[in-house]
């Protein structure tokens, strides 16, 4: 009754390695995460960068449009915006940066997994019946 466990258990971890393994990139389930994060991060950018703007051209339209500003107030006003849409592109690179540290844990711990997977099959597979 031992051998009939272990062999079970060892046709379940296979089947669950073989669920995953070998799929093309489009369709492996990890992979198919990242990218909707990654995507998510690059839409948040363009959000961030798009109000950065925005909000910019409001400060300086009227300073163009007023004969009484001055160069520095608009020099001023163009270095906001550029702050902002720097912030902008900085916070999107270490969301990016995470995102990469947790992909590549994952491969890792992937790796380690389907190791201790093929290690037990080794043992199941070698054991006298």
């Amino acid at each position: 009754m031992g051998c009939l466990r272990l062999s079970l258990l060892g046709v379940l971890l296979l089947t669950g390695c073989a669920s995953t393994r070998g799929l093309p990139p489009d369709q492996d389930p990890r992979i198919a995460h990242f990218q909707r994060e990654s995507q998510k991060i690059d839409d948040r950018e363009s959000r961030c960068t798009s109000e950065a703007s925005g909000s910019s051209d409001y400060e300086i339209a009227p300073m163009t449009a007023s004969p009484s500003a001055s160069k520095e107030d608009q020099q001023q006003a163009a270095r906001e915006r550029e702050k902002r849409l720097n912030a902008c592109r900085t916070d999107a690179s270490h969301e990016r940066e995470a995102l990469s540290e947790r992909e590549r844990d994952d491969y890792r711990n992937g790796a380690q997994e389907q190791r201790a997977q093929e290690s037990l099959m080794a043992v199941l597979t070698s054991r006298p019946h």
